[in-house]
């Protein structure tokens, strides 16, 4: 039907560092019931409940990225806290500023940003 447009997903695949990681939204039976995502790093897939509303998609899935980026580091006692301070500034960013995180990624994707170099 030409109305019915597909709902978005946050489905797909990314990289990040060395990692392959597949992204899937699932039912929400498929998670404890207090969690909206899971990270599985030993099969490197992050789970989504498919039922929440885009938003709330957007801000659990840069919050599951961000435990990927602390597997394989040493376990920190206030990871998640971490974790939820870092979604809150990332999620923030994406929401009120999106022609700057698309310009941000247009830089990005086209090689005109290097590295930042390294601390001393």
């Amino acid at each position: 039907m030409a109305g019915n447009k597909a709902k978005p997903s946050v489905a797909g695949v990314i990289r990040l560092g060395g990692r392959v990681v597949t992204i899937t939204e699932i039912p929400s039976s498929g998670l404890d019931e207090r969690a909206l995502g899971s990270w599985d790093s030993a099969q490197n897939t992050i789970l989504i409940r498919g039922d929440l509303p885009d938003t709330v998609k957007v801000s659990t899935v840069l919050h599951e990225i961000t435990h990927v980026g602390f597997s394989g580091h040493q376990s920190l006692d206030s990871e998640e806290t971490v974790v939820l301070l870092i979604e809150t500034v990332l999620s923030s960013l994406f929401v009120q500023n999106p022609e700057y995180v698309r310009k941000l990624v247009d830089m990005v994707s086209t090689g005109k940003t290097k590295s930042r170099p390294a601390k001393k």
